[in-house]
């Protein structure tokens, strides 16, 4: 194992002896949570070996952080490194691949995403069905030192079955949820609208920057995976108004409450071990 991961991996579980089943990744918007009563102290990414702690909006004070939602054990990746701040994919997938090798066996990837397809839109949900790596590069590359091989089998990489509960939880919290592929870019720009007609055109329903790569990670793990973004804007080219990294965050800050009580009632219903009284 490589040094950084095995470090990573013990600076984890001295914190955290009995790691959860499952993980989830909260992506921009999906910290509300963290207001949640029933937080653990955090171990801030800066504690973590390999780890950075990002400096994008909604990312800032990244850390893994063990809670009690909906009367389950789960472990919060809050915040996450991207590719357009200058990290490697070795970095970005440092955390999953720590959980992994912690016992993590389930991991929710949540984000925010531009919507691409006809009737998607701002405030709804998208389960990911699949994904297109447009992003440039992938994690699998190079020397393998977490171990495992590169020719990972995608095909099934999204969980229907998490899917089934993820859309089940979103309506009865007054959410519209879609299927949809995720288009994965290196960002930072927003893309351009013959970009987005070329994804339209290949199969995609939304766009972000950011959870391919720690998916392709997970899945090279064994763990079951699952995949939500928050569409907070029409790609460009679907709508009239300019892209602007602001009005993302407030549509995100907008619909934050919500979007933590649809992570609180999917972590009720997982099926991860029941709180110890």
């Amino acid at each position: 194992m490589d040094k950084k991961l095995l470090s990573a991996v013990e600076v984890i579980t001295d914190r955290i002896p009995q790691m959860p089943e499952l993980a989830i990744v909260l992506g921009s918007g999906f910290r509300a949570i963290l207001s949640s009563d029933e937080l653990s102290e955090g171990i801030g990414f800066d504690a973590i070996p390999g780890c950075a702690s990002p400096n994008v909006p909604g990312h800032e004070s990244a850390a893994i952080v063990l809670a009690s939602l909906g009367g389950r054990r789960v472990v919060l990746v809050s915040g996450r490194m991207h590719y357009y701040e200058g990290h490697s994919m070795e970095t970005i997938t440092l955390p999953v691949r720590a959980l992994a090798r912690a016992g993590v066996r389930k991991l929710l990837l949540t984000n925010a995403a531009g919507g691409i397809a006809p009737g998607m839109q701002v405030g709804d949900l998208m389960c990911f069905v699949d994904h297109i790596n447009m992003i440039g590069e992938n994690p699998l590359r190079g020397p393998l030192g977490a171990g495992g091989t590169g020719f990972v089998d995608l095909t099934h990489l999204y969980s229907q079955r998490m899917n089934r509960l993820i859309k089940e939880c979103s309506s009865r919290h007054g959410f519209t949820i879609h299927d949809g592929v995720y288009v994965g870019v290196s960002g930072p720009s927003f893309e351009t609208p013959a970009e987005i007609r070329m994804f339209e055109r290949l199969g995609g329903d939304a766009v972000g920057m950011s959870t391919i790569p720690e998916a392709i990670a997970a899945r090279q793990a064994g763990l079951e995976v699952g995949g939500l973004s928050f569409i907070t804007n029409h790609a460009a080219g679907k709508g009239a108004e300019e892209i602007k990294h602001d009005d993302v965050m407030d549509a995100l800050r907008q619909a934050g409450t919500r979007l933590a009580a649809v992570l609180t009632d999917f972590c009720r219903h997982e099926g991860c071990p029941e709180i110890e009284p």
